[in-house]
């Protein structure tokens, strides 16, 4: 996770600063580095969490010319061959930095280089000659961006606090989604509790020029289809692509783990990992009170048949009351979810072993795992082979 930040005035040189406020505000995303740039009315700043190419992949990346300037936070999974496509189009990669690519996916498609991109990020590229600023985020919404339209231009940010917290925006509440959040423990869309600040939307791009919105662009959604095929053809066709997916989410330079709690997700993950021959770590907690749900066994018992590291954890009633003040401050794009708070307690433990971690997230979306998800999961499968399948029901 690195921190990505940057303000377009209209009128004015921009606050070299302002932007450092806005930096050290997101310090906690990107202890390896921080850079940034600023050119008249523009600056940007990044900082780094070292992924990919430790020594040379800092950012800004920029073309040759110094005219196309680029920040990213993220990870683009199709990377490798993007490479070799730019190598072709006369524009060799110079470092190993996954996030390289988009200086030469914008120098040949523009605004539109994301549709080019398999990933999760969020995307800031900097057209100096045409002193354009475009922003993207990719179409599941992983990674954060959120920006603010104010009298004195544009500025953009991973977290809202750096937008507050430097004065760019007055801590005010958006009454408007208030309702919403109340009902669903989170809210969607744009807007966000914090009055004046916007989220830029899943497979979005926005495009400014002289501190303004110009342009916007939205990413075709990605569009799930039911199969005519066997069961045993459907299931085998989802078992390639977990593996596919896995092998792709686990291209890092630095240890990497997996969050396991024994439920179904987390569970596949982790056998997918062992499948295409990954060992990894894994990280469980619990919990004292045996009125609370415990997979610690079933964690444990599946660790130790694919022969992973695991470290379990117990999350206790003093812990609540450690890290609550920590979540609250942490946590600025705010989600009722009871389940943050033994999730940060083991980030914790997990952050002294390794850099990145992977999770189960999406799979209940995905199969209708949740009571919330199921009305819509069993009316798309109504005329499919599957349907009451004990599978199914199970995912």
């Amino acid at each position: 996770m690195c921190g990505i930040a940057g303000i377009f005035c209209e009128n004015k040189v921009v606050d070299e600063q302002l932007l450092q406020k806005m930096g050290k505000d997101m310090q906690h995303r990107g202890p390896d580095g921080k850079v940034s740039f600023l050119q008249d009315n523009f600056g940007m700043i990044h900082l780094r969490l070292s992924i990919l190419d430790l020594t040379g992949g800092g950012q800004p990346l920029k073309s040759d010319d110094g005219k196309i300037q680029v920040i990213a936070n993220g990870e683009i999974y199709n990377y490798k061959l993007l490479q070799k496509q730019s190598c072709e189009w006369g524009y060799p990669c110079k470092t190993g930095s996954d996030c390289e690519p988009i200086v030469h996916l914008y120098r040949k498609y523009g605004v539109d280089f994301a549709e080019h991109l398999d990933g999760m990020y969020a995307v800031v590229v900097y057209d100096v000659t045409e002193k354009r600023l475009v922003l993207a985020r990719d179409p599941f919404g992983i990674k954060p961006l959120y920006y603010a339209q104010t009298e004195e231009g544009f500025a953009f940010a991973s977290e809202p606090q750096a937008l507050v917290k430097s004065g760019i925006v007055e801590p005010k509440v958006n009454k408007a989604v208030l309702k919403g959040f109340l009902n669903r423990q989170f809210y969607v869309g744009e807007d966000i509790l914090f009055a004046g600040i916007k989220r830029v939307l899943p497979g979005e791009t926005l495009v400014v020029e002289n501190g303004k919105i110009c342009a916007r662009h939205q990413r075709k959604a990605l569009q799930a289809t039911l199969s005519s095929q066997t069961d045993v053809t459907v299931y085998n066709a989802l078992e390639r692509y977990l593996y596919k997916s896995v092998k792709s989410h686990i291209q890092s330079d630095v240890p990497y783990g997996v969050f396991l709690s024994g439920g179904i997700d987390s569970s596949a993950l982790v056998n997918a990992m062992a499948a295409v021959g990954v060992k990894t770590l894994t990280y469980t907690i619990g919990f004292e009170d045996d009125s609370v749900a415990d997979e610690r066994l079933k964690a444990e018992s599946l660790a130790k048949r694919l022969g992973t590291k695991h470290v379990s954890e117990i999350f206790s009633e003093a812990d609540f009351w450690k890290y609550l003040p920590i979540m609250f401050n942490a946590m600025d794009d705010v989600v009722a979810d009871y389940a943050i708070l033994p999730v940060l307690k083991l980030s914790e433990r997990a952050a002294k072993d390794v850099k990145v971690i992977l999770s189960g997230e999406g799979g209940d979306e995905i199969f209708g795992g949740y009571g919330r998800y199921r009305p819509n999961f069993w009316r798309k499968l109504k005329g499919s082979k599957l349907r009451g399948r004990g599978d199914v029901t199970a995912a």
